[in-house]
């Protein structure tokens, strides 16, 4: 009866740990660090248990809690600086937000009704802005009763480990934003400058919208905002031109055809066969390729 009534002590001293402690194993990748930590930790102590001189002994309930004590503080080091990583912060959900109602944004977003517009560059843009999370101030005392967080409920076993940041994703998006503009921009001042389509300007009706067309020719740089006029004025001049989309996963698969690795000359014949593959039929003067 008394190695039953300190059995029944010893849970109801260290159970509680031991519960959290198994439910924070599940939130975490199973081959994360913490986790063989914990599995060594509970090996331990389990084999000390089953020795009834050993868990007998003096002091054994206080040291037993203590290291699952040790161990719930290490997983909440580790799942807060997870936590932090997966989201953003009170200050980078308002540049999100802000970069979200920026005017280049919608510049872009006008834009797209225009067909040669690589529109796959923009659909990948916002799903990552929109893929970014946030959260409130998370913090140790938050997870004191469970081990995940109770504003997100963020499980980083369901969630693969980021390459960067969501601070880091919003910084590159804030760049990145600046380059698309000015590949649109100069994608459209080259197809502009075509004889063919200088030809198809001259017969636009509207002459507001050619008026705009030929606004952007002369200052180089698109209108803030972009006008529905321009818009329709630019599908106007830019009717005949063939899109060949190439699809980077497609492009991957047809350089690796035939085996890898190979020489630089099989790679271009790699390359120019998949390209006329695609182009078969069409007037090469009048296609614009765009890599999706």
């Amino acid at each position: 009866m008394r190695e039953i009534e300190d059995l029944v002590a010893l849970v109801a001293e260290i159970g509680p740990a031991a519960d959290y402690l198994l439910a924070a194993q599940g939130a975490l990748p199973s081959d994360h660090p913490w986790r063989r930590q914990a599995e060594d930790v509970r090996g331990k102590l389990l084999g000390e248990i089953a020795i009834r001189e050993q868990r007998s002994a003096p002091g054994f309930q206080a040291k037993a809690a203590q290291a699952l004590r040790e161990l719930k503080d290490a997983y909440q080091t580790t799942y807060l600086e997870l936590h932090r990583t997966a989201h953003l912060g009170a200050r980078e959900e308002v540049r999100r937000t802000r970069l979200q109602k920026d005017p280049r944004l919608k510049q872009l977003a006008a834009l797209d009704a225009v067909e040669i517009m690589p529109h796959q560059q923009l659909l990948a843009f916002d799903a990552a802005m929109r893929g970014l999370k946030a959260s409130p101030v998370l913090s140790r005392s938050d997870l004191d009763a469970n081990p995940i967080c109770p504003h997100t409920h963020y499980r980083p076993v369901e969630n693969p480990t980021p390459t960067a940041s969501a601070s880091q994703v919003l910084a590159s998006l804030e760049d990145r934003l600046d380059h698309l503009l000015d590949d649109w921009t100069e994608t459209l001042l080259a197809n502009l400058a075509d004889p063919a389509i200088r030809d198809n300007i001259a017969l636009i009706s509207d002459q507001d919208g050619k008026a705009a067309i030929e606004a952007f020719l002369a200052t180089r740089e698109l209108p803030d905002p972009v006008t529905r006029g321009l818009v329709q004025a630019l599908r106007e001049a830019l009717t005949g031109l063939e899109k060949v989309e190439i699809r980077a996963t497609d492009l991957r698969d047809a350089l690796a055809h035939g085996g890898l690795p190979c020489t630089v000359q099989e790679l271009r014949r790699r390359f120019e066969r998949h390209v006329a593959g695609l182009t078969t039929g069409k007037a090469e003067d009048r296609i614009r390729v765009v890599i999706e």
